[in-house]
């Protein structure tokens, strides 16, 4: 393993990893908080969709999307109860099952890096170990 870390510290670019890396920290960090808030929402009851609805009713921009989008407000009635049914219906398993898909995304996002990783060291290594194109130096002429 120490041997692996030295290859990619010394042989491969490692700015190039590194910017693979810290882009992974940052999407991993986006997913962490959005996972975070999307448990936060589900552990309370499903009663918080049913008080977006005046919520929507109030909206300053209502009328343009009343042009836009006949209905509109119809349209999210009906969302909304199709949303606050299936919160009733997943329950406290609703957190338990936000944590298990952000495991998954999280190791997803991870083998996503690590392959990427694995690209840049194998295009650098093809790319060090590849002939040059440069034709090999003639012998100096006798005199």
């Amino acid at each position: 393993m120490l041997r692996w870390v030295s290859f990619l510290v010394t042989e491969v670019h490692p700015s190039m990893i590194l910017a693979i890396w810290l882009f992974t920290l940052v999407v991993v960090a986006l997913w962490s908080a959005a996972a975070w808030g999307l448990h936060s929402l589900l552990g309370f009851d499903a009663l918080w969709v049913s008080r977006l609805e005046p919520w929507l009713a109030r909206m300053p921009f209502g009328g343009w999307l009343e042009t836009w989008l006949p209905n509109w407000m119809d349209l999210a009635r009906s969302a909304l109860e199709a949303l606050q049914s299936f919160v009733e219906w997943l329950g406290g398993a609703a957190p338990v099952l936000v944590w298990a898909l952000w495991a998954v995304g999280t190791f997803a996002i991870c083998l996503a890096s690590g392959l990427l990783t694995l690209v840049v060291v194998m295009v650098r290594r093809s790319a060090q170990s590849a002939p040059s194109n440069t034709p090999p130096a003639s012998p100096p002429a006798a005199a």
